[in-house]
């Protein structure tokens, strides 16, 4: 489906592809996580809906990549019936006013700029020569030590390792 599309017209491509990103996410997860982390995942059109109520991230409880009215209530009735932090994630500058109209009428309330995605072209300037930074793929047999970093580093409780 076209991310940019008529229909789904607040819909950048990079909403999309993370979209996709947390629903695979989701998908590598399972028999990774306690069953009473009830982390959840619900796929609409080309957006979804992430529920992980141990989580107090923005990114890991939230509606994302929707825009019609029928999907937002369909991932709002689901949402409610979470626990922990939930979020809608809209561009509200490309939010058309019936998007717009949507928000309000079910009571939602800005919450500030929680996350940001960044792009940067092809034509752009040349990256900068790394320096002393490098990086370099985890190896399967540091996944418990890179979960344990990722963790601490976002205030995730421990029980979310293996994620």
């Amino acid at each position: 489906m076209d991310p940019c599309s008529s229909a789904y017209p607040c819909l950048t491509k990079e909403d999309a592809i993370e979209a996709e990103a947390f629903i695979d996410l989701h998908k590598a997860a399972q028999g990774r996580l306690p069953e009473e982390e009830r982390f959840e995942c619900v796929p609409m059109n080309v957006g979804c809906a992430i529920s992980l109520p141990s989580a107090p991230a923005i990114g890991l409880n939230r509606i994302l990549g929707l825009s019609d009215n029928k999907d937002l209530d369909e991932a709002y009735n689901w949402m409610r019936n979470r626990q922990g932090n939930r979020f809608l994630q809209v561009n509200i500058d490309a939010a058309s006013d019936e998007l717009k109209c949507w928000i309000q009428s079910k009571g939602l309330a800005p919450h500030g700029p929680g996350w940001a995605k960044l792009r940067r072209g092809p034509d752009e300037a040349p990256f900068l020569s790394p320096g002393a930074v490098k990086t370099r793929k985890v190896r399967p047999d540091e996944a418990g030590e890179f979960g344990a970093m990722m963790c601490a580093g976002f205030g995730f409780p421990e029980s979310l390792t293996g994620l």
